[in-house]
């Protein structure tokens, strides 16, 4: 009767060792970004988007436009509410109260553009936030500055590029959707993972 060579076996024995090993680090990272993305993300009721362009030239606000509508068609995708809310406050927390979207997460889209001598640059920033009246750190009462609730804007999710080319290139406007595309699906990936289960200590945004 022939048996396997010892070699063999322990060779074997090593790499089914090291995809066991391999697996279970997967899933203990999986396990990770869900609950990050629930602390982040659960109680919100939806996104509500909006550009910050600086300055407001007429190729960001195309750039503004594409965006806002592959954003659309992403977060229909999975399911999750959406509007396209003003870049003033007053009038962005008003279009969001009256689409009764007040819990709604907030995603800013951030264009600064500068050119000169025949150079364009472009940077780009998608953030998810929310403006807080009594942000603090934890649930510690005392007197210590991280204990005082103070008025702070929180982010929750931000990516940022940074682009560049000679007579604003064909390419680089390709290139910059490209990477935002990335940005977006990636974002709404983990907003739509981090609704799927509303932790009991969410803090949505009715609570600001």
């Amino acid at each position: 009767m022939s048996r396997w060579p010892t070699t063999f076996c322990l060779a074997f024995l090593a790499v089914a060792n090291l995809l066991l090993a391999g697996a279970a680090a997967s899933a203990a990272d999986d396990e990770v970004r869900q609950q990050r993305n629930e602390r982040r993300f659960s109680g919100w009721n939806g996104i509500a988007f909006y550009c910050d362009l600086n300055p407001d030239a007429e190729t960001s606000k195309r750039l503004c436009e594409w965006a806002g509508q592959r954003m659309r068609l992403a977060a229909s995708s999975a399911s999750i509410p959406f509007i396209i809310a003003p870049d003033d406050s007053e009038q962005r927390y008003l279009a969001m109260a009256k689409a009764r979207r007040r819990d709604a997460l907030q995603v800013e889209l951030k264009i600064f553009t500068t050119k000169g001598a025949g150079a364009f640059g472009a940077y780009v920033r998608l953030a998810a936030k929310s403006f807080y009246i009594s942000a603090k750190e934890g649930d510690d009462i005392g007197p210590a500055p991280e204990h005082v609730g103070r008025p702070a804007e929180l982010f929750f999710w931000t990516k940022e590029m940074i682009g560049a080319a000679y007579n604003r290139s064909p390419d680089l406007d390709a290139d910059l959707r490209g990477n935002l595309e990335t940005q977006i699906l990636a974002l709404i990936s983990d907003f739509a993972e981090g609704r799927a289960v509303r932790s009991i200590g969410a803090a949505p945004a009715n609570q600001r």
